[in-house]
């Protein structure tokens, strides 16, 4: 039977998300088809109020919604004060948390903080701060997490930055009791846990009770991302669901009276989504819960569908921008598939067995996640199943028992710290079984973003099954059912080097200020030339490594850096991390560099064989596609400017020609144009990102370039490009293509015909 909350639900989220992408038309269509089916069925409730309140739905998000303000000013040295509306986050290197200001100004009534330094203050503290205002940068990319996108929803436009500990001072502490209690309750268990369970030991734990993950190790989050448990340290209904259970054994073993038991166990949920911030997921989980438990308590039947769609009505009601989220559509797809897609699955096997119920659980909260996963992560985790089978389970039991330590730390924190002990035990079982199991072949497979219709095509080949299920017992539509889903997981995990064959592609990868240029051979072989570097983040991880999973790319042929420089050798470092390569190449004159110490271990590590590549060099890549190294020579006297031993590439593919300079300057182009003649090109990456230094009329004199590429960060302090290199671009003929205006660069060609492409622009 359809709940009418679930229902109500339904029709609500539609709404919104037609309304979001703007698709009107569509939205005019499926509420007629509404009315249809309500008419056809004989439901006059719903043929007069389902299209109400799609039509409220329309409107509420219309009134709700905020564009994202444009050309933002920044300000430097801003005071304001305000109010720590999460809790501070010190991952040992800064610290960072939400403000919700008293600034009358609305794009600054809310502000992402972030601190060099740890913030001894805690969540609803008032304090005073000067620092700098800036907007969040856009996302570069494709596949590039957009953090001024993900602000944007929380209603967040600025981030403020500051350097010193004097920026910041305390006003007042939080008056409010249950503030003061939570925040010294939960600095108590952090602090007791890393006592007693060291610093791995606890991140795990304290990721497993409070979703504290930031002292998690990097590599072993990835690593339970990459088998699907990823989701025990985002607290959510598994863990409401574990507190409920606690709660129900501890006053069953006190015999407390239904409503005795219904007072504690909604106290106790009350304490906890204040204890962790009440993330969607919580609030979510706790209306379901709290509803059960009162259908408990008054002895009525409940309906787990009416509560899931309740539960996302007042969450949709408190923040418009929710069904956007990545955290509202993994806990409701996977608690829709838990409490719906379980049952229809159970149903469809006669035996009976707890070993069936084992597989189905955690498969029915799979299935519906597919596609979330895919399209976030870059992700397809086949081992999940049993992941989450074999290690469910014990980190429930874990759960479990750390809220039972929770319960014992108040009254006996000796207790508490012995008692943790056998936890850690446990948690040493899960983290070496998440190591057997994410070695496994086929594991995991890094995938390409899935566009939006073939989402669709998994979805809808999902409700085929259903229908299958519920209505027709038809084969036929079940098979068409699997075949949707599996033509989904085939196309998200197709090689990436099957697309676009004949044709050459040069990426210019938006690393702001560095260098990373991709190239595909019209053969399929991937070639990257630098990796981008920065001293404060790692950006080849969060823009290359980024584009390259958002291709689907698997493997590089060929990886070339042009010389040490941070900006764009660390990039590097951290792509052949992650991506296995065939060959990589380093400038002969700068071999012995001490800079490539860590990149040569990398390629030990990996078997990667390294060439060191000089003038006369020429990597017949395929068939009409070559790379030929023009510079430097093997003899090169210019040792005391790396930049001018960059290695500069002339690649060519029929009629079609590009230039790689590196960061070559001055003396070392005047070198290289006394000894190779330079010919006309149809694209030049101009060197150095575009500095005075690197201005020699000689060089555009000679190559005549269509077009030039330069890779620069947005209002970098260098100046780059400066303004007498566009000027001599100008002179020359040549169109400038920038990575700091608009992003990363996409070229592709025959031979002959040149497109350019970029993808970016649509988001400014």
């Amino acid at each position: 039977m359809v709940r009418s909350w679930f229902l109500t639900f339904v029709i609500l989220l539609s709404s919104l998300i037609l309304a979001y992408y703007d698709f009107l038309v569509l939205g005019i269509i499926i509420a007629l088809s509404f009315l249809v089916y309500f008419v056809i069925t004989s439901k006059p409730f719903y043929v007069i109020i389902m299209p109400i309140i799609f039509l409220m739905g329309l409107g509420y998000f219309n009134y709700s919604f905020s564009p994202l303000p444009t050309d933002l000013p920044i300000y430097n040295n801003y005071k304001f004060s305000g109010q720590l509306a999460t809790y501070p986050i010190y991952d040992g290197v800064r610290t960072s948390f939400l403000l919700k200001t008293k600034d009358e100004a609305k794009i600054i009534k809310k502000l992402q903080v972030y601190a060099n330094f740890a913030v001894p203050f805690n969540k609803g503290d008032y304090v005073e701060i000067s620092g700098k205002l800036s907007p969040p940068s856009s996302a570069g990319n494709p596949g590039e997490f957009n953090y001024q996108d993900y602000l944007a929803k929380e209603k967040i436009y600025y981030i403020c930055h500051i350097k010193e500990p004097t920026d910041i001072k305390l006003l007042a502490k939080n008056s409010n009791y249950i503030f003061e209690l939570t925040n010294d309750y939960r600095n108590k268990i952090v602090s007791l846990s890393e006592t007693a369970l060291g610093e791995e030991g606890a991140s795990i734990l304290l990721g497993m009770l409070l979703g504290k993950k930031e002292n998690i190790a990097e590599n072993q989050y990835e690593d339970f991302q990459r088998t699907g448990i990823v989701h025990v340290f985002a607290v959510s209904g598994l863990h409401i669901g574990f507190l409920i259970v606690f709660c129900h054994g501890i006053t069953g073993l006190l015999a407390l009276s239904s409503r005795g038991r219904f007072y504690v166990s909604l106290s106790v949920l009350l304490f906890y989504g204040t204890l962790v911030g009440w993330p969607i997921s919580v609030i979510r989980a706790s209306i379901m819960a709290g509803l059960g438990i009162f259908a408990l308590y008054i002895s009525r039947e409940r309906s787990l569908l009416d509560s899931l769609g309740l539960a996302g009505i007042v969450i949709i009601l408190l923040d418009s921008y929710a069904p956007f989220k990545i955290a509202f559509q993994l806990s409701f797809a996977a608690t829709w598939g838990l409490i719906y897609l379980y049952p229809l699955l159970r149903q469809s096997i006669d035996r009976e067995g707890k070993l069936i119920d084992y597989i189905l659980i955690p498969l029915a909260a799979q299935i519906p996640t597919i596609p979330f996963i895919a399209y976030y992560f870059n992700l397809f985790t086949p081992i999940s199943v049993i992941t989450n089978i074999l290690l469910g389970y014990l980190i429930g039991i874990i759960v479990i028992a750390g809220f039972a330590l929770i319960t014992i730390a108040i009254f006996s924190p000796v207790l508490f710290t012995i008692l943790l002990i056998p936890i850690g035990a446990l948690i040493k079982i899960v983290i070496g079984v998440n190591n057997v199991l994410v070695n496994l072949p086929f594991a995991y497979i890094y995938v390409a973003t899935p566009q939006p219709f073939l989402m669709g095509l998994y979805f809808l080949g999902l409700l085929c099954i259903i229908f299958y299920f519920k209505l027709f017992k038809n084969p036929y539509l079940a098979f068409s059912g699997f075949l949707l889903m599996a033509i989904f997981i085939t196309f998200i995990c197709l090689p990436a080097s099957i697309y676009n064959r004949g044709q050459l592609e040069v990426i210019a990868v938006d690393v702001g200020q560095g260098d990373s240029i991709l190239l595909k051979s019209p053969r399929g072989k991937f070639i990257l030339i630098d990796g981008g570097g920065s001293e404060f983040s790692d950006v080849g991880k969060r823009k290359v490594l980024a584009y390259l999973h958002h291709r689907g790319i698997k493997e590089l042929y060929l990886a070339i850096n042009s010389h040490p420089d941070t900006d764009h050798l660390q990039g590097m470092e951290t792509v052949l991390d992650y991506i296995p390569t065939r060959y990589l190449a380093i400038p002969y004159t700068l071999q012995d560099d001490e800079q490539y110490l860590n990149l040569k271990n990398i390629a030990a590590k990996n078997n990667i064989p390294i060439m060191s590549l000089y003038k006369g060099h020429t990597l017949n890549i395929e068939g009409d596609f070559s790379l030929e190294v023009i510079y430097p020579a093997k003899d090169n006297d210019l040792k005391s400017n790396e930049n001018d031993q960059s290695l500069v590439l002339l690649g060519r593919y029929k009629d079609f020609s590009i230039l790689l300079t590196g960061d070559i300057e001055k003396m070392g182009i005047e070198k290289m144009l006394a000894d190779y003649s330079l010919t006309p090109v149809t694209v030049l990456k101009i060197p150095h990102h575009g500095s005075k230094g690197s201005l020699v009329p000689t060089l555009y004199e000679d190559t005549r370039p269509s077009y030039g590429i330069i890779s620069a960060g947005k209002n970098n302090v260098f100046g780059h490009p400066s303004v007498e290199l566009l000027e001599e671009l100008a002179r020359v003929g040549t169109t400038p293509l920038r990575t700091d205006e608009g992003g990363l660069i996409y070229l592709i060609t025959d031979g002959q015909k040149l497109t350019i492409k970029r993808p970016m622009q649509k988001y400014y």
